[in-house]
């Protein structure tokens, strides 16, 4: 519950990209996931199928940050 909370804290500040990193990465972890490999490996990859399936696939806006989380997010727009 706390991680969702700070999660849901720090969207606005960082943006979907890197919170929706690291949020995946801490939750599979306290899931049980003990392997950084896949922890590193799936996080991305979930990430990257939220952003295509969120913003490209249904024109969802998603928090891009402020200061330089919003120059990385605009990096990554298609």
């Amino acid at each position: 519950m706390l991680l969702v909370a700070v999660m849901v804290a720090l969207l606005p500040v960082i943006g979907f990209l890197p919170d929706c990193l690291w949020f995946l990465a801490a939750y599979g972890f306290l899931l049980g996931e003990r392997r950084w490999g896949r922890l590193m490996f799936r996080s991305p990859a979930a990430t990257a199928v939220l952003y295509v399936v969120f913003q490209c696939g249904l024109g969802l806006a998603l928090p891009q940050g402020m200061g330089l989380f919003l120059k990385l997010s605009l990096l990554f727009q298609i």
